[in-house]
């Protein structure tokens, strides 16, 4: 997109489920975020702007800042950091992030995918909600035990490598190359 439109944000939200769905997304779905062929930005919401409604919509502004410092992410990263993100708070000494949502500490017990799932998740393969989950706890123990990997790991995305290559190439005792890896 032009430089006019790099920076810009559109947020639309609708008043009803109903409408919301015109737009073609899923029965579960309440809020999305993406980029137009032309370059423009939008995040589409849709009910009234409950709780609810500000977490998704705090989860889809880390996507579209996201977006900006790393050019190619594969859905795991993706997920994952907006969901990091989404349960920022604040606290009269300092910020906090990386809480779980709400529903996932039980979940996280029972219900994690291997991580070479997770990886080379792509679409509608896995459980959407386990791989949700398994995507928040592993950028969570890349930020806690590994920033620096994990931040060379942005780097070569933010230049646009391969993501399965950038792993590999990141985290090499636990490249997707090797058998078991």
């Amino acid at each position: 997109g032009d430089q006019a439109t790099a920076g810009r944000l559109e947020v639309v939200a609708v008043a009803t489920l109903r409408e919301f769905r015109d737009w073609g997304m899923t029965p579960n779905q309440v809020g999305f975020f993406y980029r137009d062929g032309y370059g423009r930005q939008r995040v589409v919401l849709g009910g009234g702007l409950d709780d609810e409604l500000r977490r998704i919509l705090a989860h889809e502004l880390a996507h579209f800042l996201s977006a900006h410092a790393t050019i190619r992410q594969p859905r795991w990263y993706s997920e994952g950091w907006a969901q990091y993100l989404e349960t920022v708070s604040r606290s009269e000494r300092s910020p906090k992030a990386g809480l779980p949502p709400q529903a996932y500490p039980e979940f996280l017990e029972r219900g994690l995918l291997p991580a070479r799932s997770v990886l080379t998740w792509r679409s509608t393969e896995l459980v959407e909600a386990q791989a949700y989950a398994s995507s928040w706890l592993l950028v969570h123990y890349l930020v806690d035990r590994k920033p620096r990997e994990l931040e060379a790991f942005r780097q070569r995305l933010a230049k646009a490598q391969d993501p399965a290559e950038a792993w590999n190439a990141t985290f090499p005792a636990w490249s997707l190359l090797s058998p078991g890896g």
